[in-house]
């Protein structure tokens, strides 16, 4: 017996009164062959387009990280004399590794255009003209969250860069946070513990293609200064100046200001 679906795909050279016999069969065979070769070849294809836009997009975040380091290098210290902190234990946590991915661009656009996606940024901006005339001459980067930061960590991000600098005012783009659009780099170091999300690392490691990369992730604790501050003045600070330092390094008192952008 020959299938339906299969006489019902025959080649135009053959007849349908054709008797369906071994010469005939091979037909269909190569018929069906190239019509799956084709699709298999469209299918790989796209593919293959996604996975180059990847492979362009990482080293452009890899520049950027390196950029945005450079940027805030020269708060480390303020950061670490106002806090109180260690300058080496402020290196450490903005580590370029550790440092958030930004998109100049729309994830997919086949989804969104990079247009729309300027306009939706701008207005996360708060930006009050979004004509294209406006934006024209307007540059943004989305800044990706990384699910594997504790929200302390994110915190003790953003106060950082939010710290004066001499190079704020060279910064060419405007950083747009709060898009909910997440990253799906994983560090190549692992961070403190302090800085990890205890939910998602309990996840991951549950999970077979990101277990293997998490082999030391929560096995280094936190620095030991976070533990020996002990209690009293800044140095320096005046007499009847009351900010403490934490005992225990608080980056819940660190960002006042979450919204910066």
């Amino acid at each position: 017996m020959v299938d339906t679906q299969l006489m019902a795909k025959r080649p135009p050279s053959i007849s349908v009164n054709a008797v369906w016999d071994a010469n005939v069969l091979p037909e269909c065979a190569k018929k069906s062959f190239r019509s799956l070769k084709k699709s298999w070849k469209e299918s790989q294809s796209e593919e293959a387009e996604k996975q180059a836009e990847i492979n362009d997009r990482n080293p452009r975040m890899y520049r950027r990280r390196e950029r945005k380091y450079e940027q805030i290098e020269d708060r480390i210290e303020v950061y670490a004399e106002k806090y109180c902190i260690p300058v080496r234990v402020v290196r450490e946590l903005v580590h370029e590794q550790l440092l958030s991915d930004e998109a100049s661009g729309p994830a997919d656009e086949g989804i969104e255009s990079p247009a729309a996606w300027k306009v939706r940024m701008a207005m996360k901006y708060d930006e009050k003209d979004l004509s294209p005339a406006a934006l024209k001459d307007k540059d943004f980067l989305e800044v990706l969250e990384c699910p594997w930061r504790s929200d302390e960590f994110s915190k003790f991000s953003r106060t950082i860069q939010s710290l004066p600098s001499e190079k704020s005012g060279k910064m060419k783009y405007k950083r747009v946070r709060g898009t909910l659009q997440k990253s799906s780099r994983i560090p190549l170091i692992s961070p403190y513990d302090c800085g990890i999300s205890r939910e998602w690392l309990d996840d991951q490691r549950h999970n077979p293609d990101v277990a293997p990369l998490l082999a030391d992730w929560g096995a280094h604790g936190d620095p030991e200064e976070f533990e020996g501050f002990g209690s009293g003045r800044i140095d320096g600070a005046a007499a009847g100046d009351e900010r403490v330092v934490n005992p225990r390094f608080d980056f819940e008192g660190l960002a006042d200001d979450s919204s910066t952008n």
